[in-house]
């Protein structure tokens, strides 16, 4: 369970495990707590990932959307002035 997970994202994070191995014991596992058998299941074992927790948006970031299509034969791209 990732330390900046909410509980939305743990209740998808659950439904989602149980989907793809369905049938099989588990347990839940807070992010730092994790035993040695567990990174030493992957290739390399514990190394230094990314753990930025901050995901709100900086004070006066103005949202910009765009309109992708290759309807035509070429990959266009437009700025959407003034959305909501």
């Amino acid at each position: 369970m990732g330390e900046g997970a909410n509980e939305a994202e743990a209740k998808l994070g659950r439904g989602l495990f149980s989907m793809v191995f369905s049938g099989l014991n588990t347990s839940e596992v807070k992010e730092g707590e994790e035993s040695e058998s567990f990174w030493g299941s992957f290739e390399g074992g514990r190394t230094e990932y990314s753990s930025v927790k901050d995901t709100g948006v900086p004070a006066g970031f103005e949202p910009r959307l765009f309109h992708a299509s290759n309807s035509q034969g070429y990959f266009h791209v437009e700025e959407v002035p003034h959305f909501t």
